[in-house]
């Protein structure tokens, strides 16, 4: 059965956490040794570098409050709305950007008008570093009032999650963006010859019984010229222009391009997607709609907004490797934690309300028999024990 159409896993299903709350403002928690989760901030960046340990996430996977008005179920800060929510939505967002690798991508759940309106308006979209690469959305299946009489509009059984890409990200072509800086010196050279023959890139093609000129003189696609074509420019220019050898070109003048075209092409296009924010589509089936059921009854674990452990799973093992460090601003009920510690991958999370800290310790010791330590000033771990 397909992942997308599975039923929630048995341990997504949990007792409400105990009425005692035992995690306290400042508490750093480590869970399996490896994960860690701050009872913080997560708009403050000294809190973002004391839950990392100063480490760099490959991901980021944020379920920020989305101005749903249900602060009073629990959701701190739930009832920010348009200009406030933006406000909201940029603070943890640049607290947490430093703390994200230069290739790093990142996962932002909302509503799909507050999320665009982030992008749009906010500031993410004007960052020349940033791409988004999908509107993800999550089809529950069902919601309530779906056959109810006097509704206004379609029933919202989906929520919306922004995929962003940071970095360069190779798409296939050495376009203008793409250009090798190897390239530079060789491009304003040929550039150079050209305009020293009188030449346009239509003469180019008409001497070279080419369309290749495009190629040669401009930084879309460039290639390096062939000798061929090379020797052909250098007889119609009679001496005045083009008059070193293609042998010194590629040797003495500019060593560190190969004279090979296209094959030179294929490398530097191969060290570009190396560049690439990690993407592994080959573990499921991979769209923009994602199919995993609503989070019911006990998983629900305490909290208004969860999320099921499957769903984190997919983002993880798509956008991370083992070893990496997952980056989680907002705990909730630390589906990533569980998803994290399945993977072999590492999680740092912040969670702003106590109760819901404790939620995400005991979740992850019912899942793993593993018993969480609070860090002591000293360094040390305080094993306690959730369940």
């Amino acid at each position: 059965m397909p992942r997308d159409e599975a039923e929630p896993d048995a341990d997504d299903t949990l007792p409400e956490p105990p009425a005692e709350v035992i995690s306290r403002p400042g508490d750093l928690w480590l869970l399996g040794g490896r994960h860690r989760l701050l009872v913080g901030d997560s708009t403050d960046p000294a809190s973002v570098q004391l839950v990392t340990g100063g480490r760099t996430a490959a991901m980021l996977h944020a379920d920020p409050p989305y101005g749903m008005g249900k602060e009073s179920d629990g959701v701190l800060n739930d009832n920010l709305y348009g200009p406030k929510l933006d406000a909201f939505q940029m603070l943890w967002w640049k607290a947490w950007l430093p703390a994200l690798a230069d290739n790093g991508s990142a996962y932002i759940w909302g509503n799909a008008p507050d999320l665009w309106r982030m992008w749009w308006a906010g500031g993410l979209g004007s960052d020349p570093g940033l791409m988004a690469r999908n509107e993800i959305v999550w089809d529950k299946g069902s919601a309530p009032g779906m056959h109810a009489a006097g509704e206004h509009s379609y029933v919202t059984a989906t929520e919306r999650c922004l995929f962003l890409m940071r970095g360069q990200q190779f798409l296939g072509n050495l376009n203008k963006g793409d250009f090798p800086e190897v390239y530079e010196p060789l491009l304003a050279w040929l550039c150079a010859q050209l305009k020293q023959a009188g030449w346009t890139t239509g003469d180019v093609n008409r001497l070279t019984g080419t369309q290749m000129a495009g190629h040669w003189f401009t930084r879309s696609q460039f290639i390096p010229v062939s000798e061929r074509h090379y020797r052909a420019l250098q007889e119609a220019a009679a001496g005045r222009a083009f008059t070193r050898s293609y042998a010194d070109l590629f040797g003495e003048m500019f060593p560190d391009v190969r004279g090979d075209g296209n094959a030179h092409r294929r490398d530097l296009a191969a060290q570009l997607r190396e560049q690439r924010s990690p993407f592994d589509n080959t573990h499921d089936v991979m769209t923009d709609v994602w199919r995993y059921p609503r989070v019911t009854g006990e998983e629900r674990f305490g909290h208004a907004t969860p999320k099921p452990v499957r769903m984190a799973e997919r983002a993880i093992l798509t956008s991370s490797k083992p070893g990496d460090l997952v980056g989680v601003p907002f705990g909730g009920t630390g589906p990533e934690f569980v998803a994290g510690q399945r993977t072999g991958r590492d999680v740092a999370g912040i969670e702003l309300e106590p109760r819901h800290a404790d939620a995400i310790c005991l979740r992850f010791q019912r899942a793993t028999s593993l018993v969480p330590e609070r860090v002591l000033p000293d360094g040390t771990g305080e094993p306690v024990s959730f369940t």
